[in-house]
Formats: C-alpha cells, structure tokens, sequence
C-alpha cells in the first residue's frame, strides 16, 4: 500500500474513480476551478492500482474571532473491487496527520454518512436549515426611508462584497474566510440572460449588505421563489433593509427562500410563523486537528480561572492527552500538559463540537463520552453555545 499526492496527470483517474464509486458522471466545474487550493491524495495498491482517492481543501475558517487555519476533505472515493481491505482509512489516517503537522487546527467535511467519518474522529458540527416563507411576510419591513440599492454587473467585479462577507462571517465559527481567490466560486454572468442577480444595499454612502439570488419556477405558472443563495449584512439596520429590499419582489415571487443561521430568530421576526416552512439540509462534520492549539486559539472568559480536560481521539493517538488551560482577564491563555484525573474528560468528537460552540456543556453532559469530575461551574462559562454557520460548498 502506497500513499502519496497524485501528480497532475493522474487527477483524472481520481474524478474516474469518484464516477464509480459516487455513480455519478464525471462533470467538469469550470466556475470553480481554482476557487480553493485542492491537494488530491490517493492510496494505491501493491500492483500500483489507485484504489482510494480524496480531495483535501484549503479552507480557513473564522474560529472565536480569529482565522484558523483549516482543511476539508471532499471526494472520497473507492473502487468497489478493493473495498473492504483498509485502503480509505489509511489514506484519510495519512492525510489527517499530514494537515496536522502543516499546521491546520480542524478539519471539514460533507459526509455520505455520519457513522462511516465518526470513526476518523469527525463529529457534526452544523445543521443546515432552510426557510421559505410568503414574500408579503416583509411587507412590515417596508420603511419611508429605504436603502439604495444598485445592481452588480459582470464588469463591475464583486470587490464590494468582500468587507460586507467579512463583517458578517467573522461573526459565525467555521464560516469559510473567504479571499479574493475563493470568491471565484461566484460566477455573476449576465443577469439579463442567467436570472441571477447581486445587488448591495448602502445608506449615507456606506455599503451596508449584499443579496445574491435566483428565482425557481414552481408547479403552479407564474408562481416563483426567490432563492437568496448568498447573503450578508453588517447590523440589525442592515438585514431590516435586505429585508425590505427583498419585498420590493413580492411581484415576482411568492415565496423567499435562504439558508439561515441558528441565531437568526426569524419565527419572531415574521407576522405568522405558520406560513414558514423549515428544510433540513446539510449536515456538515469537523474534527480538531490539534487539541492543544485549539485550546490556546479559543475564546476564555475575561477572568483568571484555570481548568484541565482530558481528550480521547482514537484515531489520531497524537492528541490523546491532559491538558491544564489557564486563562487572564487580560485575554491570554496558556496550555500546559495535565497530571492527575481531569476536570472534564471527552472523546475528540464531542471536544470538536464543543470548541466550536455548537453545542454547550449543559448539552454536551447527556452524552455518553463526557464525565464532568470537577470545576464544573467553571467550565460551563468556558464551553459555551456560540454562533456557527457553514454555507460553503466545496
């Protein structure tokens, strides 16, 4: 068995083997090409066959305020003759440590399923929901005042958007900190011609938010939803305006329809949360990388407290380990190995979810994994639920 990054030319029999082993045709994405840097990784057999293959993005998230340096796998494949002997866990095994030793604190993914990557130590750490509800639900949103609005021309470039992304993802934990590279996934074409459009919204000249959508023909003639594919505002005053842009279309669509965060309350910001309708979507996994340097990178509270966990993580033995974490009021943290029973003791995956803040510590208590033995005042001020939100594709 050989594990090593495949060269150019041999990327295609990568795509070849995802064809199979996904059963879909092989389709090249040409709006993407390039929109993030890819390693492509495969595991050969010994008669130099390729059995296994991935794709390993960059991908750097926000992370508690600050950019992480981070990963994500995608296009895991294969070949149904060689199945079964090992040859996907010892890629993603090699592939694990590789990021780790560059320097990456997590690791993403989309999964086929969520059993299949526990094993590699990968924990959910988002859910993807969708809301579509009446156009005319916005109408309250209407103001004397409305913001000015222009629309994003394929000549114009999409620079305008960049802060207002940056405003509003920095807020979320595991929002992809976009670049000017990765914003090449967002292909404006011809609205006149492709029915997709980009507008940003402004007041007393500043750029305040942006919308990116498309309209879908339902059953009934003449009946549209607006799909907002991607959006941003930088405050409360800014998403009141993208609100009320988006019923300047009530005409148009009846329904809208957008992905939203968990802190977006929008059952209390519409007149009749009957007329919503919620969507499951993705369920995207992460796993930490590094324990330790997690740790360091988290947020703590503005206070001297000092705490010590014990981590699990199978199939990266090197982040097994005690770990005593002190923290200042002045914001600084330190991370030193533990000695003796620790305060908190978890599995990787539930570590993984609780350092993103997608669950708490109150939460995290019912899993079988966790054993609070002390400190536990304390370490429900430290791991807290925080804002995460995933809507990269890649």
């Amino acid at each position: 068995m050989n594990i090593r990054k495949l060269r150019s030319e041999e990327v295609i029999e990568a795509k070849k083997l995802d064809s199979i082993s996904f059963v879909i045709p092989i389709a090249a994405d040409e709006k993407k090409a390039g929109a993030y840097t890819a390693d492509h990784w495969g595991c050969f057999g010994d008669g130099g066959q390729l059995c296994a293959a991935l794709e390993n993005h960059d991908l750097p998230i926000w992370f508690d305020g600050g950019i992480a340096s981070s990963r994500g796998v995608a296009s895991v494949a294969s070949d149904p003759v060689s199945r079964g002997q090992g040859h996907v866990r010892a890629l993603m095994e090699h592939v694990l440590k590789d990021d780790r030793e560059n320097g990456a604190l997590f690791s993403a993914l989309y999964p086929f399923s969520h059993p299949f990557y526990r094993k590699f130590g990968y924990e959910i750490c988002f859910e993807h929901r969708k809301a579509k509800f009446p156009t005319k639900a916005l109408e309250d949103y209407r103001t004397e005042d409305p913001p000015k609005a222009r629309m994003i021309l394929p000549k114009d470039g999409i620079d305008a958007l960049y802060p207002l992304y940056t405003a509003y993802a920095k807020r979320y934990n595991l929002a992809v900190a976009r670049d000017a590279r990765t914003w090449r996934r967002i292909d404006l074409g011809d609205p006149y011609k492709t029915e997709k459009y980009v507008y940003v919204l402004s007041r007393d000249g500043e750029d305040t938010a942006y919308a990116i959508f498309n309209f879908r023909q339902e059953e009934k003639p003449f009946v549209r939803t607006l799909c907002l594919t991607d959006y941003a505002f930088v405050s409360a005053r800014a998403f009141e305006d993208l609100m009320s842009f988006l019923y300047r279309y009530a005409a148009q669509a009846k329904a809208v329809e957008l992905t939203v965060p968990d802190n977006l309350p929008l059952s209390s910001l519409l007149p009749e949360p009957y007329d919503m309708e919620i969507f499951a979507g993705a369920r995207p996994m992460a796993r930490v990388l590094h324990v330790e340097r997690v740790l360091g990178a988290m947020r703590h509270p503005l206070a001297d407290g000092a705490y010590s966990v014990y981590v699990e993580d199978d199939f990266l033995p090197e982040n097994t380990g005690c770990y005593r974490v002190t923290y200042a009021k002045d914001g600084s943290v330190s991370v030193t190995p533990g000695k003796g029973v620790a305060d908190l003791s978890l599995s990787v995956q539930t570590f993984t979810q609780l350092a993103l803040g997608f669950i708490g510590l109150q939460e995290a208590a019912f899993k079988p994994d966790v054993e609070i033995r002390g400190s536990e005042a304390l370490l429900h001020q430290v791991f807290i639920k925080k804002p995460v939100f995933l809507w990269d594709f890649y």
